[in-house]
């Protein structure tokens, strides 16, 4: 997979991502949607049709009961009690609810009264029961009729949730195992993808290593001719140790610094270096330099242990820190630059602070990310302190800076120190062997 087909893997994970999601918020609506369709109509059963059935009910009970006390009870009583549960009932349906059958029903009823108003025989009086009683039952047909289409359209309502959250599960299920396909399968490319990148750059660095190591060794093998040559008194014999000096730190940074890259980003397991002439031999290095253009270089005497990481990889974190500090430190009355480290227990912390005119507002954030320089008024890539944070965090070290605008800045690395463990263990060899 090129880098190229990177952005179409994205794109399917979104996609698959996104239609899970819409999958699921209308499985959740079209849900919600019958859910509250079946409580309308459930609503409709208990407070209009129940109670309605229930009125009709009692009122065919006091029909009844009027025709069977025609002649024992008042008859204006018990139409009194018909009456009030008519009114209930009308109170209980709405008006545009069965009207055709109630109007029939209030027209008999309406009938009833008067027959018992205008005192008529008990044989029209119970012809007119007979007719509101038979209006009320087809009543109550209607109604119960109703109630079941209300509970056979909530039972569809429900059986319709339910087979559409089915599914859009299903559906959300598959497009899940399709998204977890393509991440496994994005991400395998891409591990292959870094692999065979690491393997580039693993050769790459080592044909710089090569073509390297050539044009540096022939001078230092040259000076150390020339210093064997001069006499010990000899002024140029200061600058051809100096020479020496720089050269094989050089190389010592190429090899330690390729190692870390051939390991793919990880220390050597066992790496150590020692501080204190690490910090010596920095410092010795670029004095002259910053001699040179007026600056205080000088290096307190820090903690005297060995840090976790190869000398190497400690000359880098210097050099680079040390030569931002002569590079960016300006033109003010002082210029001052300190090195200085600082115990932490299991780990050293390195700083290097300069009295120069501290970073832009906002840089302290950035300023050791890839291509970022703390000032444009300097030459430079702006990979120096990407290095510095790129090696303190891959031997499990941290990086920062404190900036005092006008004042300076302190500029830091910390590192582990290096444990006992080997030492131990070859001691414990040469026991066990004695």
């Amino acid at each position: 997979m090129s880098r190229r087909s990177l952005p179409s893997y994205a794109f399917a994970l979104l996609a698959s991502f996104a239609l899970v999601v819409l999958c699921f918020g209308a499985s959740v609506v079209y849900a919600n949607a019958q859910m509250r369709d079946v409580e309308a109509r459930s609503q409709i059963l208990g407070t209009e049709v129940e109670p309605a059935i229930e009125h009709l009910a009692v009122l065919r009970t006091r029909l009844r009961d009027l025709k069977e006390a025609l002649a024992s009870e008042p008859r204006t009583r018990l139409l009194g009690r018909i009456d009030a549960e008519w009114d209930a009932y009308e109170g209980a349906i709405p008006a545009t609810s069965v009207s055709e059958l109630r109007d029939r029903a209030f027209v008999e009823l309406t009938r009833l009264r008067a027959a018992v108003e205008q005192h008529a025989g008990d044989e029209d009086v119970r012809e007119a029961i007979d007719r509101t009683d038979h209006a009320c039952r087809s009543l109550i047909s209607k109604h119960a009729a109703d109630a079941a289409f209300e509970v056979r359209a909530m039972d569809s309502s429900s059986h319709r949730s339910s087979t559409m959250s089915l599914a859009l599960g299903a559906v959300s299920l598959a497009v899940a195992v399709l998204l977890a396909l393509f991440s496994f399968e994005a991400v395998r490319r891409h591990s292959q993808i870094l692999e065979e990148r690491a393997y580039e750059l693993e050769l790459f660095a080592s044909r710089v290593a090569h073509d390297l190591r050539g044009p540096l060794t022939a001078p230092l093998v040259a000076l150390r001719d020339v210093g064997r040559d001069l006499p010990e008194e000899d002024p140029l014999q200061r600058g051809v140790v100096r020479g020496q000096r720089s050269l094989a730190l050089a190389l010592s940074m190429i090899d330690d610094l390729l190692l870390f890259a051939c390991r793919g980003a990880r220390p050597e397991p066992g790496a150590r270096a020692p501080l204190r002439s690490g910090i010596d031999s920095v410092v010795a290095e670029i004095e002259p330099l910053a001699s040179a253009k007026g600056i205080t270089l000088s290096a307190s005497a820090g903690p005297d242990c060995e840090v976790a990481c190869a000398p190497g990889v400690l000359g880098s974190l210097l050099q680079n820190l040390v030569r931002n500090a002569v590079k960016y430190i300006g033109e003010g009355e002082v210029k001052r630059i300190e090195v200085a480290a600082l115990d932490k227990g299991t780990s050293v912390r390195v700083e290097v602070a300069d009295t120069g005119p501290g970073l832009p507002e906002g840089k302290e954030r950035v300023v050791f990310e890839p291509y970022v320089r703390g000032r444009t008024d300097g030459a430079g890539l702006g990979l120096g302190l990407a290095t510095v944070k790129r090696l303190c965090e891959g031997h499990g070290g941290s990086t920062g800076v404190t900036s005092r605008p006008g004042e300076g800045c302190t500029f830091w690395f910390e590192l582990p120190k290096a444990g006992r463990r080997t030492r131990e263990a070859k001691t414990n060899r040469l026991v066990g062997t004695a």
